[in-house]
């Protein structure tokens, strides 16, 4: 852990990111101006452009929802979250063995999760 990086997820691995890989297959093959005006999406061309991705991208399809059966309307995105520690292992155990360091983790993420809100609707 760093005091200088308070993001509790993970800074070195990459997880695999619909929205990341989204974004950069919406803008291949562009650059300056038409890059810029290419991303963010109007709402109305979200969901259209999502089921195109998805067609170029199967891997992510049980990472995204549509509503009803004409793809007009995304109604939800799975995220994968990666920590900073290590869930397994050895390395477990001793967070656990260290509950100061157990609850500075508890606090990071949780803040991190209020950072959301009004961003996302969580489920849990």
């Amino acid at each position: 852990w760093s005091s200088d990086n308070p993001n509790p997820s993970h800074p070195i691995e990459r997880a695999d990111c619909v929205m990341s890989d989204f974004k950069e297959w919406l803008l291949k093959d562009k650059s300056g101006a038409e890059a810029e005006a290419a991303f963010p999406l109007e709402p109305g061309e979200f969901a259209p452009q999502m089921h195109s991705f998805l067609s170029a991208t199967p891997q992510y399809r049980e990472m995204v929802g549509f509503a009803g059966p004409d793809f007009a309307a995304v109604s939800w995105l799975r995220v994968r979250v990666r920590a900073k520690f290590d869930a397994r292992g050895t390395a477990a155990l001793r967070l656990l063995a260290d509950p100061q360091l157990l609850a500075h983790y508890k606090q990071e993420w949780e803040g991190w999760f209020r950072s959301l809100e009004g961003k996302a609707l969580l489920k849990g």
